[in-house]
């Protein structure tokens, strides 16, 4: 349930967001971050056993002090933070799959998706695409902390909370469009039917496969 919740966050609360942005009430986002990281404080520390909650509690706990800052100084600075550090940290997560011995993050998906091994030019294949994802986070980060920078909030808001999951939609469509063209249909599970399966393990189980709980 944890996992839905999360994964439901990272749609909803983006498009929340953008369209305060453009209501003219920003304010009302910044709370709602101070709520939503409150809330997420307040269930990490009743799980137990969860992956890495250390670091959650301080990122969330981080979040909500900003947030209050800038409610307490008329600022907006904390909707900022939100869309660079998830998108530095897919960068880095999907980059630390690419190191010497690691499985690429795309072969432990397409493993996922029942092939117990891999060919070489699909294992090659799955490389690339991580490559390119790990590209695109750093770009999309690096982006938005320039818009935060220089443009008006609401095309930073347009960028980082609209176009960027158009973009992510256009790229996801065109892998698999390659992979089929390229390798064809056998054994390759729907965008869909794969997210199912994955939802089927708690994000704080190690055996996760976005951890490498995949076995070869």
């Amino acid at each position: 349930m944890r996992t839905v919740v999360f994964l439901l966050g990272l749609i909803v609360y983006p498009l929340a967001v953008h369209g305060l942005v453009w209501l003219g009430v920003p304010w009302v986002a910044v709370v709602g971050l101070i709520a939503t990281s409150v809330v997420s404080l307040a269930m990490l520390a009743s799980a137990r056993g969860a992956n890495r909650r250390h670091a959650w509690l301080a990122l969330y706990a981080l979040l909500a002090m900003v947030g209050v800052a800038n409610v307490s100084t008329g600022s907006v600075y904390a909707l900022f933070l939100p869309p660079i550090i998830v998108h530095l940290g897919l960068m880095v997560f999907f980059g630390a799959s690419l190191r010497p011995g690691r499985t690429s993050f795309i072969e432990r998906l397409m493993r996922l998706e029942g092939r117990r091994e891999l060919s070489k030019p699909l294992q090659a294949y799955a490389c690339r695409l991580t490559w390119i994802w790990t590209a695109y986070f750093g770009a999309v980060a690096a982006v938005a902390l320039l818009l935060a920078w220089r443009a008006p909030l609401e095309v930073w808001s347009l960028f980082v909370n609209v176009l960027n999951f158009v973009f992510i939609g256009v790229l996801l469509a065109l892998q698999y469009l390659y992979r089929w063209a390229r390798f064809g249909p056998a054994g390759m599970l729907p965008p869909w039917r794969l997210v199912r399966r994955l939802l089927r393990v708690p994000l704080s189980d190690r055996a996760h496969p976005l951890y490498g709980g995949i076995r070869k």
